[in-house]
Formats: C-alpha cells, sequence, structure tokens
C-alpha cells in the first residue's frame, strides 16, 4: 500500500516526492516527523495506518507541514476492499489540493487511472513487490511466482507485466541467469505492459536499460529513458537508469547531475546509492563514492554490491589488502557470483599475489561446469594480471554472449589498462560506443 500511495501522489507533476525505499527505512525506527522530515530534506509528510478486517478497509492519513507542525490536512476511510484503488486516487488529489498544487488534466488522469479490476490481483501484484524489494535472488524468485499468479487473475495487469520484465532483468544484470534468456524474458514483458498502458515510467525505464544492457541499442534506450521522465519525472527509478546511461556513453557531467537527482528523491535506495557509488567513481569522486558505499552499508550491511564498490575505492588509493578484504565479504556473501570471485581475482592480480589469482581463474572455470559463469569474471582476473589480450578475448566473449555489466566498458575504471588496445577499441565502436 505504501509503495502505490507514494507512486499515486509522485504523479503529481510539482511535487518531490520520495520513494519508498527511502520512506520504509523508517518504519518502526522511533523517530520524530520532524527528525525524518530534516533526514529527507521534505517540507511535509503524509503518515497513516491501514487495517483490514475482511473485506472492510479502515485507511488514516494525516499531511503534516513540519515546518510549523500544522496538520494541512486528515482524513479516515472506512471502506470496502474493492474501494482501494479508489482511495489511492483520492488521497493523491486531496494531497495536491492541501499543498496547493495545481492538478494538470494529464496528472488527473493519471492519477484516477485504475491498475486491475481484480483485487486478488493487486493483492498477489503488492505480495510481488515486496519480494522484489529484497534484491536477492531468492527475492527476485518469489516476486515472479507472485507476478505469474497475478496475472493468472487478471491477464491484462500491466503492473504484474513490468514486475515480471524488472525481475528477470536484475537476474540477467547479476548474472544469476544466463543473459540470453533473463533478457529476452524480460523484453516480452516490458513490451506487453507498455502495450496495455504506454503511460507506465517503470516499464519504459526497464525496457531502455534491457536495450542498452543486451542489445546495446543506446539511441533507442535512451528515448525510453525521456519517455519514462516524460511520464513521471519525480520517479527515482528513472532518474538513477537514466544517470546509468549517461555514464556508459561518457556522459559523464550529465550522470553527475542525474544521479543527485535520483539521491534527492530517493536518498536511502540500494540501487540509486550502488549507481552513484560506479558513477562517482568514473568520475574519480572517490569521496562520494565512498560516502555512497557507506549509505549503502549502513543499510544493508550484507549488500554485496556496496562492498565491490568500496573495494574499487580503496584499490585507486592502493589500499590493496583492504580492498581484498572486503571483496572476500562480498563473495561470502554473494555465495560466491561469478563476477564478484573476478573482483576478488583482480584485486589479488594487481596487489601482485598473482597465485591466489590464478586459484580464482581455475575455480571459476570449475564453476562454469555446473552452472552459467560470465566471461566478465575471466576478464577481470586477466586484466588484473596484465594479460591484456586473454582479458580482451573474455570481453569478446562476453560481448558474444551478451552478457550483463559491460555496458559500461567504456568509463569504468578497472579497464583502464586496455583503452588504448586495438582489441579494446574495436569491442567499443562494436557495441557503438565510440561515438
Amino acid at each position: 500500500m505504501t509503495e502505490e500511495l507514494i507512486s499515486a501522489v509522485s504523479k503529481v507533476g510539482d511535487l518531490r516526492v520520495i520513494s519508498r525505499t527511502s520512506v520504509m527505512k523508517y518504519k518502526g525506527a522511533g523517530k520524530t516527523v520532524g527528525e525524518i522530515a530534516r533526514e529527507l530534506n521534505v517540507g511535509a509528510v503524509l503518515e497513516g495506518s491501514v487495517r483490514k478486517a475482511g473485506a472492510r478497509l479502515r485507511i488514516t492519513m494525516q499531511l503534516i507541514d513540519v515546518r510549523n507542525d500544522e496538520h494541512l490536512w486528515s482524513q479516515s476511510y472506512d471502506r470496502n476492499l474493492d474501494d482501494v484503488f479508489e482511495i489511492q486516487s483520492d488521497i493523491a488529489k486531496r494531497v495536491a489540493e492541501a499543498l496547493e498544487v495545481h492538478l494538470l488534466a494529464k496528472d488527473r488522469q493519471r492519477i484516477e487511472k485504475k491498475a486491475t479490476e481484480s483485487i486478488e490481483a493487486y493483492t498477489l501484484y503488492l505480495k510481488g513487490l515486496h519480494y522484489r524489494g529484497e534484491g536477492t535472488e531468492e527475492g527476485l524468485r518469489k516476486a515472479i511466482r507472485y507476478f505469474e499468479e497475478a496475472l493468472l487473475k487478471d491477464s491484462r495487469f500491466a503492473l504484474a507485466y513490468q514486475g515480471m520484465a524488472d525481475c528477470y532483468a536484475q537476474l540477467a544484470e547479476d548474472g544469476l541467469l544466463p543473459p540470453n534468456e533473463g533478457f529476452p524474458k524480460a523484453k516480452v514483458f516490458a513490451e506487453k505492459a507498455l502495450e496495455l498502458d504506454a503511460t507506465m515510467a517503470a516499464a519504459h525505464a526497464t525496457l531502455g536499460a534491457i536495450l542498452e544492457d543486451y542489445h546495446w541499442d543506446f539511441s533507442s534506450a535512451e528515448k525510453e529513458f525521456e519517455l519514462a521522465l516524460a511520464q513521471n519525472p519525480n520517479y527515482g527509478q528513472v532518474c538513477h537508469s537514466y544517470g546509468a546511461h549517461l555514464a556508459c556513453v561518457g556522459r559523464l557531467d550529465e550522470a553527475v547531475r542525474e544521479i543527485r537527482r535520483a539521491q534527492e528523491l530517493n536518498p536511502l535506495a540500494l540501487e540509486v546509492n550502488d549507481c552513484a557509488a560506479v558513477i562517482f567513481n568514473c568520475v574519480n569522486q572517490y569521496d562520494k563514492a565512498l560516502e555512497s558505499c557507506k549509505t549503502m552499508l549502513r543499510i544493508d550491511p550484507n549488500y554485496f554490491p556496496a562492498h565491490q564498490h568500496l573495494a574499487e575505492v580503496y584499490l585507486h588509493k592502493a589500499q590493496f589488502e583492504d580492498a581484498i578484504d572486503v571483496l572476500k565479504i562480498a563473495v561470502e556473501i554473494s555465495k560466491g557470483a561469478s563476477t564478484v570471485m573476478g573482483r576478488l581475482g583482480y584485486a589479488y592480480a594487481v596487489s601482485g599475489r598473482s597465485g591466489e589469482a590464478r586459484k580464482i581463474l581455475a575455480e571459476l572455470q570449475e564453476e562454469s561446469r555446473q552452472r552459467y559463469v560470465s566471461p566478465v569474471a575471466f576478464a577481470l582476473v586477466h586484466c588484473g594480471l596484465g594479460e591484456k589480450n586473454e582479458a580482451i578475448r573474455w570481453l569478446e566473449r562476453a560481448y558474444e554472449e551478451k552478457a550483463g555489466g559491460i555496458a559500461s566498458l567504456k568509463v569504468r575504471p578497472i579497464w583502464s589498462d586496455l583503452r588504448s588496445e586495438p582489441g579494446f577499441v574495436k569491442l567499443l565502436a562494436q557495441m557503438g560506443l565510440t561515438k
């Protein structure tokens, strides 16, 4: 319910609305409304409660101006569960009125649009959304099952198709599914979502990421991100995805501006700070990258990408043992994810521990007999060992397989030793990244 209310209110074009992933960090935190507002840098806070008894819902809401602790609006809804969509749209409109924001006709239309006629489908979708938010392989696969069940209840439920697209794209990007399995499925589901609802910002953003990460179609990807932003400029996921795109194509100043905007909208989101750490590392703003890593680790010490990006900062500072230590933690947390293993091998190599780097190569080779191992993992270790031709050979294989994680080859510091190599330049040209 929280995420859907945020989604409804964020459709009011003139409001800056903090995303769910940041807001939910305060659930049960024991902080005052004023403290939360200061930390999130907002002028008003919408809070409430939901109680369900059978088919009845009781929702109590209040909007507080944190500058003077004034209640701008409050209301209770005692309605049937079937009325949940009308309640959500009414809350969004009342918030806009209380904040004296003029609702454009297109905003009102988006707010009043009903996602599905099936409450069962909607309830299953909300459960899927919860597990999607965990970001783990187990969570993503559970989310897919709930979205599938939702679609059995309503085969025209666009949000559930978008949820499926998002999960499959993430599984492929993280190397948890072969790219030629995960990305095509994700694309089909994203396109189906847009066929049913062409105004869905999240589906445009997901399709943009797929076009970029799997098809190397950067111009079409940018169009999708622009469409997403046009539909909902306050959607944090779109801002950080667009920031990642701008970084991949080398427009780093614009990428920094976009990721800062994403951090304003969603300051405590893991995926936003993850992207921010990557971008700040790419522009040599290592203190800011470190700040993003620390934010992620405060939120979730078991979020392994935070350890990866922290290691990149340590490597830049030649703190090799620190980098190795945090990458060992990342390997353990990720249960030996291949690209994390590759980064550990890289760190061993550049620190002079080539024997341990080659041991990682052997482990990856053995693992590849059991499950999919991204060629990027092998390329990382060979790059660290200074074996440039072998690193490029594995990157070429990654290109052929359309492996996740190589759309950023042009700008990631970890590949800097390869930049002047003819084979690397040729690979960037094949991907359309030399323009």
